[in-house]
């Protein structure tokens, strides 16, 4: 897990907003939180971030602030409806242009005569003149060029026309109720989106309840809670290798149609690839066909979000304030990752060592309790000049779990994703724990206090 981000505080509750790092782009997890719950966004940085979150806000604060239920005291149910649609494509202006002169290869030569450079992932070989030879897809049964020659040419469809249009679809329902002395409102929000890469997409369900109540006319107390379901599929590899996006930006060979690949896969369902070893050797060189990549290798992840408070508040006077507030936020996240069989052999699971095909899970789960205690104040000490702060306590407590285990030595039975189904023994789970008290800074199991001046010229 990693930070570096500014700290995330909700109605005075700090929020996780670390990051997740390695072979794929997880995101922020500050997209946990349900927009339609948010009332106002405000941006702390400098000493007043510092000043307030010690330690955490020294890459600054967003300071979030929910809804509530307040509305008419008619003690009747509101009801919102919110739908909305988005669509997005790839940006080809920052995409690679490929040119059309020079074919598949590392120079001005054939590595046999009659047969395109299909081995060769660059495309500095022979000046393209249309004469016929045999290209990757004469090696395939299913092709209607299997067995023959084609014209020297570049692909007509390149890896720009990979990319597919994404879509958002967004639905929310709010419920909201005001009395007297109380105010309810509930959230519940679907989203469903498809990336732009194939056989990726994100499914969302986030609950919400906000209630407030007014239990003396000095006395409120404030219950606020949310949940959010999450699935996601087929998140992109970040890194060099194994990463598609480098195959398409320095290692293309330029012979290739990238409609061909995706027909041949839609055909077979097999890693038929243009990058063969050679017309002998009928295994992946270096790349994967990236459909199959995509539809046969692909990542998941599956995340629960918890984050709710309780909090008191006593007014002693209009300038006096006595807070209690108990927060608790959780994240429970089980990534699994997929390698098929017939794929290119990489180094793969807890030994590291380079397989064809495998399966792994990763269960991670943080969480952070915090215990607030303050006395907000304020004085005027001259008809210019007045004085406010607070002064309290905070007892923060961390646990951060970790727990990773693979198959070995590849898979026995194609397309079955199970650790039962290791050709070889698997190694022992791989487990981290810490709970941790932080005691550095201004509100990590410690006292607080700080004031502020305020002067006025009329």
């Amino acid at each position: 897990m990693n930070g570096g981000g500014p700290l995330i505080v909700i109605d005075g509750s700090p929020v996780s907003n670390s990051s997740l790092s390695g072979q794929y782009d997880y995101g922020n997890f500050l997209s946990d939180i349900n927009q339609e719950d948010i009332e106002s966004i405000n941006v702390l940085k400098g000493a007043a971030a510092s000043a307030l979150y010690g330690e955490r806000g020294l890459n600054g604060v967003i300071v979030i602030t929910t809804k509530t239920g307040r509305g008419k005291d008619d003690r009747r149910w509101g009801v919102t409806i919110n739908s909305g649609a988005t669509v997005g494509s790839i940006d080809k202006s920052t995409f690679p242009k490929y040119q059309s002169m020079y074919g598949g290869g590392y120079g001005d030569y054939f590595n046999e005569d009659g047969y395109a450079n299909f081995s060769d992932d660059a495309s500095f070989g022979p000046k393209y003149d249309g004469s016929l030879v045999y290209t990757w897809e004469s090696f395939d049964p299913t092709s209607p060029l299997y067995g023959k020659q084609s014209p020297y040419a570049a692909g007509k469809h390149t890896p720009v026309d990979f990319f597919e249009t994404a879509t958002t679809y967004t639905n929310t329902i709010s419920l909201q109720k005001s009395a007297e002395k109380s105010n309810l409102l509930l959230n519940y929000t679907n989203q469903l989106m498809e990336g732009i890469l194939p056989n990726s997409d994100l499914r969302k369900n986030t609950l919400s309840a906000k209630f407030n109540f007014d239990l003396t006319d000095k006395l409120t107390a404030s219950v606020y809670s949310s949940l959010t379901l999450q699935g996601t599929k087929g998140r992109n590899e970040t890194g060099y290798s194994d990463n598609q996006m480098s195959s398409f930006r320095q290692w293309w060979n330029v012979d290739t149609d990238i409609y061909a690949l995706r027909d041949a896969y839609r055909r077979t369902g097999q890693n038929v690839t243009w990058n063969w070893h050679s017309k002998d050797d009928l295994t992946p060189y270096y790349w994967d066909n990236p459909y199959f990549q995509r539809y046969e290798s692909y990542q998941s992840d599956d995340r629960t979000r918890v984050f709710s408070y309780a909090s008191l508040n006593y007014k002693f006077t209009k300038k006096i304030g006595l807070t209690t507030k108990l927060s608790y936020d959780l994240m429970d996240m089980l990534i699994e990752n997929r390698l098929a069989v017939g794929s290119v052999p990489r180094d793969w699971g807890a030994s590291g060592n380079p397989v064809g095909s495998g399966y792994s899970r990763q269960n991670i789960r943080n969480t952070e309790v915090n215990f607030d205690t303050f006395l907000n104040y304020g004085f005027d000490i001259t008809d210019d000049l007045d004085i406010s702060g607070l002064v309290g306590a905070n007892v923060r407590r961390n646990t951060n779990s970790n727990n990773y285990i693979s198959t070995e030595g590849g898979l026995v039975i194609p397309g079955l994703y199970s650790l039962a189904n290791s050709a070889d023994n698997i190694k022992p789970l791989s487990e981290s724990f810490t709970r941790s008290e932080t005691y550095q800074g201004n509100r990590s199991n410690t006292q607080y206090f700080y004031y502020f001046f305020h002067f006025s010229n009329h």
